[in-house]
């Protein structure tokens, strides 16, 4: 520091009662080892930002902070939207899925994909289970298998495949819309009838099959999903 001695106004800086140059040393100095030190702060982002942490990535709490949440758990604040239901009476089956629910996705991949919550069909038992859209038209349920979706099946309504297949389809009417491409066999639940099975041609398509349930002139139900769950009875293991 550089002290001005020709300066008129030096000497008043060292009168009793008038802050002087130590004063301003000393903040200084405290304001440097502040900065300086090893402590942390933390900074509550305030709700109006709309910032919403991911759950586990919630930091360790402060003392006298709400404590964080356990890891799997929900974030206080977290609002999951679902939109709108995107199922409906126009919606078709295709070998992939039915319209934007696709097989292989998770049970939260499928709820976002159809704007609707899955609900277990009479209750969920184990990892292999029945889940019907809680928003979105009537005879559907999706199989659900180890957390994906593995089939969906139509057991009434106006939903078809995307060639215009459906319940109530006859024999004649599922050879013909798929020529070549369907084969005879026994209905895999033991009933009278028989199942109409379609094969795709297509090579990235070889583990997906349709399944029309007959009484032996028409379509009773049907199903579309992945090998082996859409041929078995039940789909569970």
């Amino acid at each position: 520091m550089v002290l001005l001695v020709d300066s008129p106004r030096a000497p008043r800086a060292s009168r009793p009662g008038r802050p002087g140059v130590a004063v301003l040393v000393v903040a200084a100095a405290l304001l440097l080892g502040a900065c300086g030190s090893g402590g942390t702060t933390t900074i509550a982002t305030p709700d109006a930002t709309g910032f919403t942490p991911k759950a586990g990535s919630v930091p360790a709490s402060a003392p006298g902070d709400t404590a964080a949440p356990a890891p799997g758990s929900s974030v206080p604040g977290t609002v999951t939207t679902l939109g709108k239901p995107t199922l409906t009476d126009a919606s078709t089956i295709s070998t992939v899925g039915l319209d934007k629910v696709h097989f292989g996705m998770t049970v939260a991949e499928a709820e976002q994909a159809a704007g609707s919550k899955l609900v277990a069909d009479g209750g969920k038992t184990g990892s292999c289970y029945l889940a019907k859209p809680e928003s979105g038209p009537d005879g559907v349920a999706f199989l659900i298998s180890d957390g994906r979706i593995e089939r969906v099946d139509i057991s009434a309504g106006p939903i078809a495949t995307r060639s215009g297949a459906k319940v109530g389809s006859t024999n004649a009417q599922i050879k013909t819309t798929y020529p070549g491409q369907v084969q005879d066999a026994a209905r895999p639940d033991g009933q009278p009838g028989g199942a109409l099975v379609y094969v795709p041609k297509d090579a990235t398509d070889a583990q997906f099959r349709l399944v029309f349930l007959t009484d032996g002139t028409a379509v009773q139900s049907y199903r579309a999903g992945r090998v082996p769950q859409v041929l078995a009875a039940t789909g569970c293991k």
